[in-house]
């Protein structure tokens, strides 16, 4: 986290609407008040850039932390720390950049970065207090994209229920990046219907408001540690939780969406009901907003086409525009899914998927559906690790360079995505149906 004061008053709008305020600091002296402000190091930088656009008067100050925390009354620090991040990241910022063999080295049985501590913490240990009443906030919120969210949430739903085997409530409140956050008002969507959360809120927050929760998680840098590049985001959150994820059982790790206080438009549940009278409903989802995750156009089509005559009783569903193709047995619901709601409502409502890597097996997992994920980038043991109902199938990249340099050029690519048209479509469908 970082702590800091403004030298003019100033008003931040969230993409939701919410104005986050900063007010000039009257009394220097106090340190836990109302005008001094913690959030993390990617937002201390976002915010830098909103008041330089502004002009020269309109400055941050960066606070000691050390100074605040020592103080009696603030809140005590849950998970692994990340005291000192500012200082750390600024004092070695520039050997990070320049020579990425600094970053992290092994010691005894962890992993222990250069710049972030990653020593393994211990939960139960950190919250011996004498309440039976509890809050928490999490500084920096989980993830940043919609699966990553989906999967890191599982973890603080775990966190929510080892805190109420000793604490009669538990309230977890999320501060969000919201200074340059575009997503801010998705995020904040995903989690408002979660039973362990009790409230979201935009960053900053005043240093007064921090000290009013008994316990704080800092996940400000997270996503840079080592643990999160190589675990499951479930587990890798758990382990920043300080809880051992290896005594957690696999079916508390899988996801969870609560969708009972969406209304769907009557439109696309009579749409739904209408196309599920002809049989069952495959969605086929070939694109990601990564483009070496998603099936190149041409080759998508084909394999729409060879899934509609080999699943003669299903009916193919996409959620996205394909070249305008139309067939009696294919059903686009691009035009149904505005919000994340019904994307996931719409999803809910399949009996099978085959996706590639992108949000959509996160989603499918929470509801149990059948689910083949076809991976190019990524490891599947890591992102499908307890997802019972899902399975992958991996696409060798064939690409080959035209020089022995690597170039940021495609023309000097050869065969680039040719993995993608050896898919046999008749593999994928019997490993679907495979999954019971």
């Amino acid at each position: 986290m970082v702590f800091f004061r403004v030298t003019q008053n100033i008003n931040v709008k969230a993409t939701d609407g919410t104005l986050v305020k900063y007010m000039k600091l009257k009394k220097p002296s106090e340190l836990l008040c109302e005008n001094i402000y913690c959030t993390t190091y990617n937002d201390i930088n976002a915010i830098k850039t909103i008041f330089e656009k502004l002009g020269p008067s309109y400055k941050l100050r960066v606070i000691n932390e050390e100074k605040i925390i020592s103080k009696i009354g603030f809140p005590k620090e849950l998970g692994i720390s990340n005291k000192n991040e500012y200082s750390n990241l600024k004092k070695y910022g520039y050997e990070i950049d320049n020579n990425q063999s600094y970053i992290v080295e092994k010691k005894d049985k962890y992993v222990n970065s250069f710049f972030l501590n990653e020593k393994p913490s211990v939960l139960h240990k950190q919250i011996k207090i004498n309440k039976k009443d509890i809050n928490i906030a999490i500084i920096g919120g989980v993830g940043k994209n919609i699966g990553e969210i989906i999967n890191s949430l599982s973890a603080v739903r775990i966190l929510y229920e080892q805190l109420q085997k000793k604490f009669n409530t538990v309230k977890i409140d999320m501060y969000l990046l919201s200074s340059d956050n575009s997503f801010y008002s998705r995020d904040k969507d995903m989690m408002k219907k979660e039973y362990y959360i009790n409230e979201i809120f935009p960053l900053s927050i005043s240093v007064k408001k921090l000290c009013e929760y008994d316990f704080y998680v800092d996940n400000s840098s997270t996503m840079q540690c080592n643990y999160y590049q190589n675990l499951p985001y479930v587990d890798a959150n758990l382990h920043k939780f300080g809880i051992d994820y290896k005594k957690i059982s696999n079916i508390k790790k899988h996801n969870h969406i609560d969708i009972s206080a969406y209304q769907p438009k009557e439109e696309l549940v009579t749409k739904i009901n209408e196309l599920k009278l002809k049989g069952e409903l495959l969605l086929y989802h070939p694109y990601s907003p990564d483009i070496s995750r998603s099936i190149p156009e041409d080759t998508s089509i084909l394999v729409l086409k060879k899934l509609i005559k080999k699943c003669k009783n299903s009916t193919v569903v996409t959620l996205l525009e394909l070249s305008k193709f139309i067939d009696d047995s294919y059903a686009n619901l691009s035009s149904y899914s505005k919000t994340y709601y019904d994307f996931v409502y719409i999803i809910s409502r399949m009996d099978k998927v085959i996706t590639v890597d992108t949000s959509v097996y996160h989603i499918s997992d929470a509801f149990f559906i059948p689910t083949v994920v076809l991976f190019t980038t990524q490891n599947p043991e890591k992102r499908i690790k307890y997802y019972s109902q899902t399975k992958a199938i991996q696409i060798v990249d064939q690409t080959q360079h035209f020089s022995q340099f690597i170039f940021e050029d495609d023309t000097l690519i050869l065969h680039k995505f040719k993995g993608w048209s050896r898919i046999k479509v008749g593999q994928v469908i019997k490993l679907l149906e495979t999954i019971r």
